[in-house]
């Protein structure tokens, strides 16, 4: 494009008059490339899919003329899963992104909509809090996107808030800020279109779902939301096209990522209640996303926490800013480290204690349990608290934070003097005083 021989010219088709201004430009392409001195007409076609089916077929006349003509080349972008009518081209398609790319596709994004984020501060904040694999994937580095420029906030800590809040814009709100109404041959809303996803998802055990059972679930989800005359082919089809989140394959249907697949899963176990009965749980990322869904995950919690393989799903628990009680959860993370050698202690006397932790996942909890730990940590001593003190006191800082002053003074009580020392192994020493009110 920055070549002198190439003359580019941009038509988003969703603007008013887009189509004709199109045929008219094939029209007379002939009479700008003679008059022209420069040998190559660049024409950029966008949005084939945010147009009607007569106007694509419009389009689609008009780039056969133009591709019969010699003139020169065309780039058309279109969401798959649409029908590109007549056109015989070379079709490509996005692959996973590498960080390089992440940097320059956020930067062009949040450029387009004039947003003052940094894109390297953007996506080294997404990779910090593990959504690199998650993101190399374009469509949903895309949803992230959207809702950084929706929020105009860097704050994705939250895997489950960054994949509700992404899949709400996209279901609702994205194409009707564009000005965009998709054409539906199933008149169907957002949300039941995405209850049908739930559902499957929720069924399903992998991404992978053959063509016969995503059909049969549709349709039986069709009916109990009194569309009994829906085609769930077509729906599934059009839900393809507008989402991008369950796709066709060549042998069924997939979610085009796992993370998606658990979230859509544990929306439907939660909303249906089938999750609150449970009293035995697989400790994995769809437990994790169910019990962050609840009011009150307290138990959930507690019980990941008492679990030989459930440290991991706690982590996560506790990473997604759940709703749980901090008193009952301070209590059982005191008693998780007090098991043995899951704390470490160095050293220890009336001025600092060092040590470390064999997991820092108590750094995730919310500032209300940071501060109940510190708070009962403080009131009983042992050196193995003294530790878990440290921890919660670092994180404090890290979020640039104090105690609460109710919190302190216990502290202060407990500790004997503000001067006193937590040097933790890997992240450094820090100081009572460091986090007074």
């Amino acid at each position: 494009m920055r070549s002198d021989d190439t003359w580019p010219v941009l038509i988003s088709l969703r603007r008013p008059e887009a189509i004709n201004d199109l045929v008219k430009l094939v029209s007379i392409a002939e009479k700008i490339k003679s008059k022209s001195s420069r040998k190559k007409l660049a024409l950029l076609i966008d949005g084939y899919d945010e147009i009607t089916h007569s106007e694509r077929k419009t389009a689609s006349e008009a780039l056969l003329k133009y591709q019969a003509s010699g003139i020169s080349y065309f780039l058309l972008t279109c969401r798959e899963y649409y029908a590109v009518y007549q056109l015989s081209a070379p079709e490509i398609r996005l692959g996973g992104f590498e960080l390089k790319d992440k940097y320059n596709f956020v930067g062009a994004f949040l450029k387009a909509f004039d947003s003052p984020l940094d894109p390297v501060q953007v996506v080294n904040y997404f990779q910090e809090y593990g959504f690199s694999d998650l993101l190399s994937h374009p469509l949903m580095l895309t949803l992230a996107c959207i809702v950084q420029t929706s929020t105009q906030n860097v704050n994705p800590r939250s895997a489950l808030k960054l994949l509700s809040r992404a899949l709400t814009v996209l279901s609702y709100r994205w194409d009707e800020q564009k000005g965009i109404k998709r054409e539906e041959a199933v008149t169907i809303d957002g949300e039941d279109r995405l209850q049908i996803l739930r559902k499957i998802a929720h069924g399903a055990k992998s991404p992978f779902v053959q063509d016969l059972r995503a059909i049969t679930t549709t349709r039986q989800e069709l009916i109990r939301l009194a569309h009994d005359n829906a085609d769930p082919r077509r729906v599934l089809e059009e839900t393809a096209q507008f989402y991008g989140i369950f796709v066709p394959n060549d042998s069924g249907w997939e979610f085009v990522h796992r993370t998606l697949q658990d979230f859509l899963a544990a929306q439907y176990s939660v909303k249906t209640g089938e999750f609150a009965r449970k009293t035995r749980y697989e400790w994995n990322a769809r437990t994790s996303y169910c019990a962050c869904l609840m009011d009150d995950c307290t138990d959930v919690l507690i019980a990941a926490l008492h679990s030989e393989g459930g440290l991991s799903t706690a982590a996560e628990i506790l990473d997604n800013t759940s709703t749980y009680d901090p008193i009952r959860i301070s209590k059982g993370i005191v008693e998780y480290f007090s098991k043995h050698r899951r704390t470490i202690v160095y050293a220890n006397d009336n001025h600092g204690v060092s040590g470390e932790l064999s997991s820092d996942f108590v750094r995730f909890a919310n500032t209300r349990t940071l501060n109940q730990i510190i708070e009962d940590c403080s009131s009983v001593r042992t050196p193995e608290k003294d530790i878990i003190v440290g921890y919660a006191i670092f994180e404090l800082l890290q979020r640039k934070l104090h105690c609460d002053h109710s919190v302190f003074k216990a502290a202060v009580k407990g500790y004997g003097a503000t001067r006193f020392t937590f040097a933790l192994t890997d992240l450094g020493q820090v100081s009572l005083a460091s986090v007074s009110p």
